[in-house]
């Protein structure tokens, strides 16, 4: 089962990179990278990019103000940003109203449960032979998101729900990178 997006953003993901304006080459099926891990075969900077432009590009007609940045905050907050959990969050964020909230976050890393909690018999499945084939443990997030944030200034301009900024603190023993409030005022 596809994600519900706006159509704008769904033929922007979907779109092949040679179009005009170019697209993302997605599939707009969560199941389809199922127990792939974060790989940069399937999201990289430049697909994050895309869909920023086609977002702040549409920003008060098909989406409300502020929209792009909600989205960027998303990508930042995903612990582990594969191609199935930022489907599922990108779903998410668009049935919350376009306003990112830590609680979207609920539910990655299970195998075959969509976003309204149901049972997806075709998401389990893939999910578990890429679980079995053990490419799931690969984390690829900071390659895969780290230009897109330098470029909209997660570093050290983000504001955070309680007007913090934030900035990368670093990795964990994992590989999850950690975004922490930043409480000096070196603005």
């Amino acid at each position: 089962m596809s994600i519900r997006i706006p159509d704008v953003l769904a033929r922007c993901m979907t779109r092949g990179g040679r179009e005009n304006p170019p697209g993302c080459g997605m599939s707009l099926r969560p199941f389809f990278y199922s127990g792939r891990g974060a790989i940069l075969g399937d999201l990289d900077g430049t697909i994050l990019e895309r869909i920023y432009q086609c977002i702040k590009a549409n920003e008060g007609s098909d989406f409300p103000k502020g929209a792009a940045e909600e989205y960027v905050r998303m990508v930042a907050a995903l612990p582990k940003i594969s191609a199935t959990d930022f489907l599922e969050t990108l779903e998410a964020l668009h049935l919350n109203g376009w306003k990112w909230a830590d609680s979207l976050l609920r539910g990655h890393g299970v195998l075959g449960v969509s976003m309204d909690g149901c049972p997806s018999p075709d998401a389990g499945i893939f999910g578990i032979f890429g679980a079995l084939m053990g490419d799931n443990e690969r984390d690829d997030s900071n390659a895969i998101r780290g230009q897109f944030l330098r470029s909209h200034g997660m570093e050290n301009s983000m504001r955070g729900d309680y007007g913090h900024k934030h900035r990368i603190v670093g990795d964990d023993l994992w590989g999850y990178t950690h975004y922490g409030k930043c409480y000096d005022d070196d603005e």
